[in-house]
């Protein structure tokens, strides 16, 4: 079955997602996912996909968390997610 997915971040759509090298989509049978390459403070937030076909809608949200290591001056980033996604 096809489904249209677009993600959000803190509710706006993630625009140009496909050209912009910081994010990489990846799709495996019925599984996606998100990943940000050289995270920052400013990508810290809810992130949401949404997948759409004539059946109706589902989504699923994860909330990213990044904090900084005052020792070492790296970034690290957390990631929560649900299991299950909401129709």
């Amino acid at each position: 079955m096809f489904f249209q997915t677009y993600w959000l971040f803190n509710g706006s759509p993630i625009s140009n997602l496909q050209n912009n090298p910081r994010y990489q989509e990846q799709i495996f049978d019925d599984t996606y996912s998100l990943t940000i390459h050289d995270s920052q403070y400013e990508d810290a937030g809810r992130y949401t996909l949404n997948a759409e076909n004539s059946w109706g809608k589902a989504t699923c949200t994860a909330e990213l968390f990044i904090s900084s290591n005052s020792m070492s001056g790296k970034i690290y980033y957390y990631l929560f997610y649900f299991d299950r996604c909401h129709n």
